[in-house]
């Protein structure tokens, strides 16, 4: 497991989680450590779509 403040939210953390199947999300946390969100990884959207 990793753990890195969100540069696109700051305050936010992103926190890396590996699953008992070997796939990995993104959960992100407050500052008080509430989740606020996940994402599955390998689902990054494209900033620049064109």
């Amino acid at each position: 497991m990793k753990s890195e403040e969100d540069a696109e939210k700051p305050g936010m953390y992103a926190v890396e989680v590996k699953q008992a199947d070997g796939t990995s999300i993104e959960v992100y946390i407050d500052k008080s450590f509430k989740v606020t969100d996940t994402k599955k990884e390998g689902t990054e959207e494209t900033e620049d779509a064109g």
